[in-house]
């Protein structure tokens, strides 16, 4: 775009006698010698000039647009002419090295946030005929002084006292005035708007007057030199955000007598050094997160009036050490406490029916849990990571436990379930890492044991499975690595994948011939290196990829009839296996000789690699050995092939004393 102005320094002025500049802008010598443009603005042109310039706007414009001057960093100062009648939302925010504005009469509307970051801004000085403002000692109000609207945060002063006329604070009226270390608030205020006082980095006292009845949203957020606050008992309720980061705040005082009765969002997060409060017995609702971060709170006392925690309200309070839940709390909230590790006990009332999302999680501290028997629903990650908790009883109320909820609890021992529970789920991750965990009955509500409900519980010895589970979901019990044995009860239809994965001591599965299992799945039983035999029932239709490989202990198998898909590796590195048989009726496979074949024997499946044979001749029939069939077979010596066409990868693998690997000729390998 064309400039439509030049400016040239007073230095290059000096050299070459003269100034370029176009019809808007002239050259003004201030007090020092410095220069400084006049710009005159009529929107024929929005070339600002880039250096240090006054502007006065034209008695063309009427209404000053929404942000139409935001960001003009070399704006120094304004005339406003006596043709406009508003000022848009922002219309000079963020020009920073304003320093004074001049408004005229006929201004009706000062839009909100018109001067927001303007941080070198000293003085507002409102023309005396103005009937909607005014100003005093560079201060904005409206006409009859009763609201303060803007004190310009670059005023010199450290203290301001706010006149008696005024009953209300304006919404940032002090917003970032960094300069001011005590504020007088005369008691004819009666309301705080929001962000008033936010980031007053160097207030460190006020006194709220006593017949204000609320603070607003955000009103002393970030006033990280303000030391203490009284709020008096006319206040009924404190805004979201209102001394949020308060870091200095040690002391909040508020009267037993208070009428108070809630407390915002956030209204005190981030307080480091608070170290107590007592909350008057009026307040009924305590918002989200609302001592979120206030790590020197060592207890505090909810009064009896409240009913209900919001999330995240006492959450990061690590210098909690005892909180007492009155009886009228029906609710705690999603990561309510959520590591308070100093918390050392807690009790849930009879009156909580619900206990929230990460509601304890991180209470390192915490050795025990009384949950009443109201209570009908936990939340997912409720006590997770809670590592000192030994044991627990959860109450026959309880209908639902979200994932996860007492998951890496690396001290529990115990868990007490009444058999006449509700519970109809152990949920994904229940027990995660529990590595305490010794036993544990499952009530007979249960139909689901759910993806890694007992993964890595290492100390878990026994479980009884009740006749109500139809499914052990995935990773179910892996690495439960001291349970010896299990029963699957006759309602289970599917074992999933690595359900009871490196379960190295187990050495009984049992299922009954009248068992409804149709399942079992990949890796299921691996590496489960204490297991000798396992009865597979029929009805049974699918065995899964390696479903039993590296079971070293296994001695035999027997398939039964019912089984149409056998996937491959599925007894890969079952060292001790010597026999593998398969019920004469299947329509799918065969074995012959402990060896399994597909139904025709034209593919050889599995050689038994526990098999004591050094000599085996693959029948006639076979075309086909499959992938890894003779693998770590490592008593054979010769193995005889005829017909064979093709030889699938790693069929003789770690086969130790195999003097010659079969080959094929004008067949193929795969």
């Amino acid at each position: 775009m064309k400039k439509e102005f030049a400016f040239v320094s007073g230095a290059v002025l000096g050299a070459l006698g003269y100034i370029a500049l176009n019809k808007h802008c002239s050259k003004k010598t201030m007090s020092g010698g410095s220069s400084l443009v006049e710009f005159t603005y009529d929107r024929s042109s929005k070339d600002f000039p880039t250096e240090p310039f006054h502007m006065t706007i034209s008695n063309t414009v009427t209404d000053i647009e929404d942000y139409e001057f935001k960001g003009l960093t070399s704006l120094i100062s304004v005339d406003i002419s006596s043709g406009v009648k508003s000022i848009g939302i922002r219309a000079f925010a963020d020009c920073s090295s304003l320093v004074n504005i001049t408004i005229p009469s006929s201004v009706t509307n000062i839009g909100l946030r018109a001067f927001r970051g303007c941080d070198s801004l000293t003085s507002i000085t409102v023309d005396e005929n103005n009937e909607n403002y005014s100003s005093v000692n560079g201060v904005l109000f409206n006409k009859n002084k009763t609201t303060i609207l803007i004190y310009p945060c670059a005023k010199k002063d450290t203290s301001y006292t706010i006149p008696d006329s005024v009953t209300s604070i304006g919404d940032f009226a002090f917003i970032g005035c960094t300069l001011l270390t005590y504020v007088d608030i005369p008691n004819s205020v009666i309301s705080i708007g929001i962000l008033v006082f936010y980031k007053c980095t160097s207030l460190t006292s006020i006194t709220i007057p006593v017949g204000m009845t609320s603070i607003g949203n955000f009103a002393f957020g970030n006033c990280t030199s303000l030391t203490s606050i009284t709020i008096p008992n006319s206040v009924t309720s404190i805004g979201d955000f209102a001394f949020q980061d308060c870091t200095s705040l040690t002391t909040i005082t508020i009267p037993s007598a208070s009428q108070l009765t809630s407390i915002g969002e956030r209204a005190f997060s981030g307080c480091t050094s608070l170290t107590t409060i007592t909350i008057p017995s009026g307040v009924t609702s305590i918002g989200a997160c609302a001592f979120q971060n206030c790590t020197g709170i060592t207890s505090i006392n909810i009064p009896t009036g409240v009913t209900s925690i919001g999330e995240g309200a006492f959450q990061n309070c690590t210098g909690i050490t005892s909180i007492t839940i009155p009886d009228s709390v029906k609710s705690i909230g999603d990561s309510a406490f959520y590591y308070c590790i100093s918390l050392k006990t807690i009790t849930i009332p009879s009156s909580v029916t619900s206990i929230g999302e990460n509601a304890f999680e991180g209470c390192t501290g915490i050795t025990s849990i009384i949950i009443s028997n109201s209570v009908t629903n936990i939340g997912s990650y409720a006590f997770s990571n809670c590592s000192s908790l030994k044991t627990i009883t959860i109450p026959n109320s309880v209908t639902s436990i979200g994932k996860y909820a007492f998951a890496y609890c690396t001290s529990l021992e115990t868990m007490t379930i009444p058999a006449d529970s509700q519970l109809t789920s152990i949920g994904e991750g229940f027990f995660l890492n529990c590595e305490s965990l010794l036993n544990i009955t499952i009530p007979c509500s249960v139909t689901r044991i759910d993806y890694g409900a007992f993964y890595f519980c290492t100390s878990l010895t026994t479980i009884t499975i009740p006749d109500s589970v139809t499914s052990i979901g995935i990773s179910a019990f892996y690495s439960c690595n001291s349970l010896t044995s299990i029963k699957i009860p006759d309602s289970v239809t599917s074992i999933n994948k690595e359900a009871f994965y490196a379960c190295s001591s187990l050495t009984t599965v049992k299922i009954s011939a009248s068992s409804l299992l149709r399942n079992i799945g990949s890796k299921s039983f691996y590496a489960c290196y204490s297991l000798e035999t396992i009865e597979i029932p029929l009805g049974v239709k699918t065995i899964e990829d390696c479903a039993f490989q590296n079971c070293i202990s296994l001695t035999t198998v027997e398939i039964p009839s019912s089984v149409t898909s056998i996937g491959s590796n599925v007894f890969e590195w079952c060292t001790s296996l010597t026999a593998i048989s398969v019920d004469k009726k299947n329509k799918k496979y065969c074995s012959a000789d402990g060896v399994l074949f597909n139904k025709d024997k034209t593919e050889l499946i599995r050689y038994p690699s526990g098999k004591h044979s050094k000599h085996y001749k693959v029948p006639s029939t076979v075309l086909t050995i499959s992938p890894y069939a003779f693998s770590g077979s490592v008593f054979l010596e010769t193995i005889y092939i005829s017909n064979v066409k093709t030889i699938g990868q790693g069929a003789f693998d770690e086969c130790a004393n195999l003097q010659n690997k079969p080959s094929v000729k004008g067949g193929s390998k795969k």
